[in-house]
């Protein structure tokens, strides 16, 4: 089925209005109370991605040397794989068939950042010698040194900014059962994310 065709239209019977019912062969059958849970989770992932970011930055910072280029490398990687993963998560919500399935989603790409806060620090500390014989060899040649720097990071970086920016799409298929509160139930999630990370911030 198409995803034009779950977009689609319901009006009741005897009643003169529609509303857009996105995706009706997902049923949501958890409680209010695991709502909630899920909702503070989401709201405790933007304080920690947040946590990633700096502390990313900070430890790249540290092997590649300056600052500016190392901020600019995190948050090119940051914003381009959270942009895709958003775009890829997109095309795939729609075949959970039920509330639960994407739940369960939604824990795995936690669970997948999760573990890449451990091994980020890793993989940063045994590129640092890497890069350090990459720096000497190539000491002239700066283009080709960042670039081969923005590869390492890329590698590093890529799998936990792809499962962040795939939280949001999933939670959104989840939340928004109806095509006309779509707009509202985004924002209200997006803003959920995004006071998290403020509250970090302050």
């Amino acid at each position: 089925m198409s995803k034009k065709k779950r977009l689609q239209h319901h009006k009741p019977g005897g009643g003169g209005g529609g509303s857009g019912l996105i995706g009706a062969a997902v049923s949501h059958s958890l409680p209010v109370a695991a709502n909630r849970i899920l909702w503070l989770c989401f709201f405790c992932s933007g304080m920690v991605a947040l946590v990633y970011e700096v502390v990313w930055t900070r430890m790249i910072t540290n092997v590649i040397g300056g600052a500016p280029f190392a901020v600019a490398i995190v948050l090119t990687i940051f914003m381009g794989g959270i942009g895709l993963g958003s775009h890829l998560a997109g095309r795939i919500v729609d075949r959970q068939e039920s509330g639960g399935a994407l739940v369960r989603l939604y824990a795995y790409l936690e669970f997948v950042i999760a573990g890449f806060a451990v091994v980020v620090p890793l993989a940063v500390l045994a590129l640092k010698p890497v890069y350090g014989w990459i720096y000497q060899q190539l000491f002239d040649h700066f283009l080709i040194y960042n670039l081969l720097v923005f590869a390492g990071c890329c590698v590093t970086l890529a799998v936990p900014a792809l499962c962040m920016g795939a939280t949001l799409p999933v939670l959104c298929r989840y939340h928004i059962r109806e095509l006309q509160k779509a707009g509202s139930s985004t924002g209200w999630l997006y803003g959920l994310n995004t006071a998290g990370a403020a509250v970090n911030a302050g």
